[in-house]
């Protein structure tokens, strides 16, 4: 795996949680029902990608140590 690849999860794991939080503070500042509902049904889906992403970078990590431990 090159840095490439490492930068490209990491920005995209960013991207969510830049996402995230917007969602969190609208979730805080709407005050109707069902557009809160509507929030934090997609602020669990976001959720659920970004430990997608953690767990790729994770393993991309260990992959690379992995092939360090190797070389030497």
């Amino acid at each position: 795996m090159s840095k490439d690849k490492d930068s490209l999860i990491l920005r995209r794991w960013l991207f969510i949680f830049i996402s995230f939080a917007i969602t969190g503070a609208l979730f805080l500042l709407i005050d109707i029902t069902w557009v809160r509902k509507t929030l934090s049904v997609i602020m669990l889906l976001m959720g659920f990608v970004a430990a997608g992403f953690v767990y790729q970078f994770y393993e991309t990590w260990l992959n690379n140590l992995g092939k360090k431990k190797d070389g030497k």
